[in-house]
């Protein structure tokens, strides 16, 4: 009995040293280091790790996956439209008016309302400090620095 139970000490020590180097070598052969460890805890304590990469824009006569792509066509978007905006106003209305602004709608874009600074510094304001980024690699302890 007690030599099965040194071997047993023995193989729980080879185990661990095998999943250490494992770990060690995705972590270092990623990107983002944080995300690689915070996945390599998940999978540890049993948690799955549901990744969603089916994401499919259709943008004109073309279908985009690429997760990148559309956040950079969102963005250029939102950039655009706040343009648009301010070029068809303008002349017409010396203070900001939601009732008087006009806004040309097509069936394959989306609005948002416009949102005030106070607006965005108060949802920053809230932010849990956290140390591990997003998929843009910004932490929320940097927005909330830089606000």
């Amino acid at each position: 009995m007690e030599y099965i139970e040194q071997y047993r000490k023995v193989y729980r020590r080879v185990i661990q040293e095998a999943k250490r180097r494992e770990n060690n070598n995705y972590i270092s052969s990623t990107k983002n280091k944080s995300k690689a460890a915070w996945q390599i805890i998940n999978k540890e304590l049993g948690k799955s790790f549901i990744n969603n990469k089916n994401i499919e824009l259709k943008w004109g006569k073309s279908k985009i996956s690429n997760p990148r792509a559309i956040a950079e066509i969102f963005n250029s978007y939102f950039a655009e439209i706040v343009e648009k905006l301010t070029d068809q106003n303008s002349g017409t209305h010396t203070t900001y008016n939601m009732i008087n602004l006009k806004i040309n709608t097509c069936p394959q874009t989306m609005f948002i309302n416009p949102v005030s600074e106070n607006e965005v510094e108060k949802v920053v304001k809230k932010l849990k400090v956290k140390c591990s980024p997003g998929f843009d690699g910004v932490t929320d302890s940097i927005v909330k620095k830089c606000v």
